[in-house]
């Protein structure tokens, strides 16, 4: 079992994506992405490595992985050795997530 780490800085990345997603979508997809993004958690606890490696060759190099949530993506990195998984961004599909890692 892993433990899930997040900073202030994506506990704040998260809530401004949940005050967008419910203002866009509405509470009834809202309630299902509150569930996709729980279960996206637990999965990082079970099994970490169940997401892909990100693409971008900067990100790549550094062991990044992301998780695609409907329309969002969380940025993280897996530490084997401490079983911890070390959450460093959550953001809109669109945004260009590498600028910010």
């Amino acid at each position: 079992m892993y433990e899930v780490i997040e900073s202030s800085q994506v506990e704040y990345q998260m809530l401004v994506l949940r005050d967008y997603a419910s203002e866009r979508y509405g509470s009834k997809r809202m309630e299902k992405l509150e569930k996709e993004f729980a279960d996206c958690y637990q999965r990082f606890c079970t099994n970490p490595y169940f997401y892909q490696q990100c693409f971008q060759p900067k990100l790549e190099a550094k062991g990044y992985r992301r998780a695609v949530v409907q329309d969002f993506i969380i940025v993280y990195h897996v530490d084997e050795d401490r079983k911890t998984v070390t959450v460093a961004g959550a953001f809109h599909g669109r945004q260009n997530y590498t600028e910010y890692l």
